[in-house]
């Protein structure tokens, strides 16, 4: 009769190595499945597509003109019990940078959106800026989840040539 060998330990090593992967990797892909939407996942919504009609019905708060030289446009705020959305329209013959830093107002970004475009225009953001980089006339959408019940005031400065030009804070509640 042949005796059966085992393989003893290195057999019991290698069984737990694979259960230790196997369970890391359901831990990380359980992990990140319902990530909720933070300025810390900002990356992931660059270029969200935003249907402006779905906030009409929103609270209006601001609603500041801008005229400065050849710049001008207008920054609203509305809100809801827990969203605060700012439309932004420009109009400039030149490069122009509109700075938002959301950093301790309790929100966070859930959408950014060029609602209209044009070639020299672009969006820049981070975890706790959005800067939106105009040139012509554009209207732009950004939709904030509110983490505070009364977040602080937002922050806007209009700077044109290094220079700040417009600087307001938008009422969030």
């Amino acid at each position: 009769m042949a005796e059966r060998k085992s393989g003893g330990a290195a057999g019991l090593i290698f069984f737990v190595l694979i259960g230790g992967l196997i369970g890391w990797m359901l831990h990380i892909f359980w992990k990140f499945e319902d990530r909720p939407m933070s300025g810390d996942s900002f990356a992931d919504l660059y270029g969200t597509v935003v249907d402006a009609s779905a906030y009409k019905e929103f609270n209006e708060l601001d609603d500041i003109p801008v005229s400065f030289k050849d710049i001008s446009g207008t920054f609203k705020t509305k809100d809801s019990e827990n969203l605060v959305v700012v439309e932004v329209f420009l109009k400039s013959n030149k490069m122009v940078q509109t700075r938002l830093d959301f950093k301790e107002t309790g929100l966070a970004v859930s959408a950014v959106s060029h609602i209209t475009f044009v070639k020299d225009s672009y969006i820049e953001a981070d975890k706790e800026t959005i800067v939106l980089n105009n040139n012509g006339e554009n209207q732009y959408l950004i939709v904030f989840r509110k983490i505070e019940p009364k977040p602080k005031s937002l922050p806007v400065k209009l700077s044109a040539n290094d220079h700040v030009v417009f600087s307001k804070f938008l009422r969030t509640y």
